[in-house]
């Protein structure tokens, strides 16, 4: 899944710079892969955290 996400990261990148008739350079198609590519294996532990700090402080 999480290489899915990231040709579609690189994909969209190449898309929105060939839009406004730009060169895409290979570290922008690197960053949209790894943008989109983290999102998968990051899920899990954000769901483990999001709600342990969401609690009402002692006294008040």
């Amino acid at each position: 899944m999480a290489d899915t996400d990231a040709g579609v990261g690189m994909g969209f990148t190449w898309a929105v710079n060939t839009a406004q008739c730009r060169p895409t350079p290979p570290a922008a198609l690197l960053i949209g892969a790894i943008s989109d590519g983290i999102g998968p294996p990051a899920e899990p532990a954000w769901g483990a955290l999001k709600g342990r700090f969401a609690g009402k402080p002692d006294g008040l």
